[in-house]
């Protein structure tokens, strides 16, 4: 019967050390880390990332309109002797609307 005792004993010390060393490493009960802090933390990293991949998208279509705009301001005020048949096409895409200008001259003055 002492032998049975003994080993409750044990498992009561060993029990008893494992809660004395979790307190003494992570705190007391009421100063450990609740499953909200980390959750607020993963909420915030995420709205944050949002902002920046929309500024980094909006950045690249604001470039991308000035670079087209530029382009055909170059292409109208540029003297041509021989009229210019222009074409354009706009294709939507998930991200940004992609512009195509195409001009093309016609030989001899004639369409």
């Amino acid at each position: 019967m002492s032998h049975g005792a003994d080993e409750v004993r044990v498992e009561s010390v060993q029990a008893h050390r494992k809660r004395l060393r979790q307190a003494f490493l992570l705190g007391g009960i009421a100063q450990r880390r609740n499953i909200d802090d980390g959750l607020k933390g993963m909420i915030i990293s995420l709205v944050l990332a949002a902002v920046a991949c929309t500024g980094c998208v909006g950045y690249g279509y604001v470039t991308h309109l000035l670079a087209v705009a530029k382009a055909s301001a170059a292409a109208s005020a540029s003297p041509s002797p021989t009229p210019v048949t222009a074409t354009s096409t706009v294709t939507q895409t998930a991200v940004a609307p992609t512009i195509t200008v195409t001009a093309t001259a016609t030989p001899g003055g004639k369409r």
